[in-house]
């Protein structure tokens, strides 16, 4: 990738960040190249390269088989491998996405099989893994996106999928995964031992110095800052957060997260809330309780995550399938579904450069928020999206409202006719299981917005008030329209800021607070075919959708709307004031028939704020592209007063500063409060002269 290209990323993804930020408020107009689509995938499954997962049927082809439903590979591994159960795949979309996150631990190098010599660093094998994945996307699975990540053992806490991303490039760097390993892999219980380093690691002692992959969570905090300074594009996603409980060795708090996200805000922008091994025997997702499959921190209103949004934090859920094996050869034990199969993150995805979708688009996309995330194929499809005089948001993003407005709250969603139920065993169980998935009612959780906490509170969840604000019965779902989507909304008023989340839950079987109800734990039923039928049927019985929350910020007026208003309205001013004369005939009369449009717009009383962000780059573009008059051939057209001319008794088009009023644009150092929204509404216009940069590249053979 050339310097342009890469500098065109950075630019798109500098607009990204500051969406995310709250800074553009919604009003940037998306770039043309900036096309999307809704793409499900997950970012944390194994494959034989990890120790744990030694099934002979857990070779790469086999994953990614199972995610892209390749059916005759499918079929091939059903007739070899029973236990696998592949053969329960045959419901829903293929992911479009799969991102790997193998044990940053001693690795296999075996990518035919589980098993092998778990003796090599991961950055070696994590190489001989992308070659396999190389050959795989260039034939088989053309148009799909796959990535080689790993699963972390932080340091003092749990585990957490790590993808290293390159800026400028796909291509996984392998050097950066070598030095993050040495510093930050477990080496003192073994699992990442110092002898399976070259010369015992001599090397890497010398340029990196002393391991740092212990027991002290600071490290843990150190290994996320040293990413976001590395790699700043890269993911760090803790998994199945409540494993552990809440103290003692493992064990992922509320201050470990808040702690995470500080020391990396653009990376640790969420967490495994859904996690995988659904079908774990030692209790349902490894957790000490689950609600619906769901870890705790999600599913209790007013618990871990909630206290995390109610600071304003852009912290989101996600749901894997953490696969390691099926059932295990011997019919012994089982763990989870295969990718594709029973979890599923459905994710809103642009194409930010215009080229094909890649590794950093589906990144960006997670990283914004706009996603929802299934279990049993609960549901297909999710419209979820708050409107207030006019402006929209939805999932990740964030309504500026008026207090005192109304507020809808829409939600239009699609069940599947369809999923992928099917017994394990012979086992009567008594469960309802079922194939055919529905939604028995849907939460929405409210929550207000009251800035971070103090340090000193980070290890509590009081900072929160979330409730369920309303619960959509059955009944009141009613009946699909002819597109098979129910439709409910909900009308709330904005007197201060809050955030809005939404759950669907495919039973009716709530606690006090309306929360679902701890699943059945069937980890002391001896008779291991008995218990994985129970496992199967209660996953099937008891599961569970959640959306990522849409923020609304209340003011007192709408500050930003009557700014860009003021603005375009001194723009058409600026017009007025100039000298038709000093101009081409052509530019000015382009100039003119933006700010004719603007007027327009204007004279409708209440124009929206999209509609007038985007006349406002119109006259912007428009004034900016004025030629001078040719030496002896005046423009035409009307107007008077300051020109944009080159004559020396041609005064200087005038300047309209941030804060609305004429005179000097804003200089370093100044209060540039008032600017935020002049500066995001020049984004567009900097990403057309980034395409325009481009052609001129292309046109010189660069």
């Amino acid at each position: 990738m050339g310097t342009f290209e890469r500098g065109r990323r950075l630019v798109v993804r500098g607009a990204v960040a500051a969406v995310a930020a709250g800074l553009m408020l919604g009003s940037m107009a998306v770039p043309a190249f900036a096309q999307g689509k809704w793409m499900s995938g997950e970012y944390h499954t194994h494959t034989g390269m990890s120790k744990d997962a030694t099934e002979g049927y857990m070779g790469l082809q086999n994953s990614l088989a199972a995610a892209f439903r390749n059916q005759a590979v499918l079929a091939a591994l059903q007739a070899s491998s029973p236990n696998s159960h592949v053969d329960a795949i045959k419901y829903g979309q293929p992911y479009d996405y799969l991102f790997f996150a193998d044990h940053l631990r001693r690795s296999s190098t075996d990518m035919t099989k589980g098993g092998g010599d778990y003796s090599t660093p991961f950055y070696k094998a994590v190489q001989e893994q992308q070659k396999s994945l190389a050959e795989a996307l260039t034939t088989t699975y053309q148009g799909k996106i796959v990535y080689s990540g790993f699963e972390w053992d932080m340091p003092g806490l749990d585990h957490a999928s790590v993808g290293l991303i390159q800026s400028d490039s796909d291509e996984v760097p392998y050097e950066g995964i070598h030095e993050f390993e040495w510093k930050y892999a477990h080496a003192t219980d073994g699992d990442d031992a110092t002898w399976a380093f070259d010369n015992n690691g001599a090397a890497e002692q010398a340029m990196w110095g002393d391991r740092l992959g212990d027991s002290d969570v600071q490290h843990a905090y150190e290994g996320a800052a040293w990413i976001a300074e590395h790699y700043p594009d890269s993911y760090l996603l803790p998994n199945h957060p409540s494993r552990h409980g809440y103290s003692g060795g493992g064990a992922v708090t509320i201050e470990n997260l808040r702690r995470l996200n500080d020391a990396a805000p653009n990376n640790v922008f969420g967490f495994e809330g859904m996690p995988g091994n659904q079908m774990s025997g030692s209790k349902r997702g490894e957790l000490p309780e689950s609600f619906a499959g769901a870890d705790k921190d999600i599913a209790q209103t007013g618990g871990v995550w909630d206290a995390m949004l109610s600071e304003g934090r852009h912290f989101w859920n996600f749901a894997n399938a953490d696969f390691h094996f099926k059932v295990s050869s011997n019919g012994q034990y089982s763990s989870g579904y295969w990718p594709s199969e029973y979890a599923r993150n459905y994710t809103y995805v642009n194409d930010a450069e215009g080229d094909g979708y890649d590794v950093h688009d589906v990144v960006d996309g997670l990283r914004s928020g706009n996603s929802f995330s299934t279990y049993g194929d609960i549901i297909d499809a999710l419209d979820f999206t708050a409107v207030s005089n006019g402006k929209t948001a939805t999932m990740g993003g964030t309504l500026e409202a008026t207090a005192s407005d109304p507020i809808t709250i829409t939600v239009r969603f699609r069940v599947p006719v369809k999923n992928n139920y099917q017994k394990i065993g012979t086992t009567d169980t008594g469960i309802a299981a079922s194939g055919t998935p529905q939604v028995d009612h849907i939460d929405l959780i409210r929550g207000s917005v009251t800035g971070k906490v103090d340090e000193s509170a980070y290890g509590s969840t009081a900072n929160t008030d979330a409730k369920i604000v309303k619960t959509f019965s059955k009944e009141e779902l009613g009946q699909p329209d002819q597109d098979g989507y129910y439709t409910v909304t909900f009308t709330d008023t904005a007197d201060h800021a809050v955030y809005y989340r939404l759950r669907g839950v495919s039973t009716n079987a709530v606690d006090e607070n309306g929360d679902p109800v701890a699943d059945a734990q069937f980890d002391d039923v001896s008779d291991p075919s008995t218990r994985m039928d129970d496992i199967n049927d209660q996953n099937y019985a008891h599961y569970s959708f959640y959306a990522n929350p849409i923020f609304v910020n209340a003011s007192a007026s709408d500050t930003l709307y009557e700014q860009v208003k003021a603005n375009l309205q001194q723009a058409v001013d600026a017009f007025d004031a100039a000298d038709a004369k000093a101009y081409s005939a052509a530019s000015f009369a382009a100039w003119k028939q933006a700010v004719d449009e603007a007027r327009a717009l204007l004279a409708q009383g209440a124009p929206d704020r999209d509609a007038l962000t985007a006349a406002l780059d119109k006259v912007t573009a428009a004034q900016k592209a004025l030629a001078p008059a040719e030496s002896g051939k005046p423009g035409t057209g009307g107007g008077t007063g300051n020109g944009g001319g080159t004559g020396a008794d041609t005064k200087k088009p005038v300047a309209v500063s941030g804060n609305g009023k004429k005179g000097n644009l804003p200089q370093t150092g100044d209060d540039a409060g008032g600017a935020v929204a002049t500066v995001a509404l020049a984004g567009g216009a900097l990403v057309v002269a980034g395409i325009a940069a481009r052609k001129r590249l292309s046109a010189n053979g660069k």
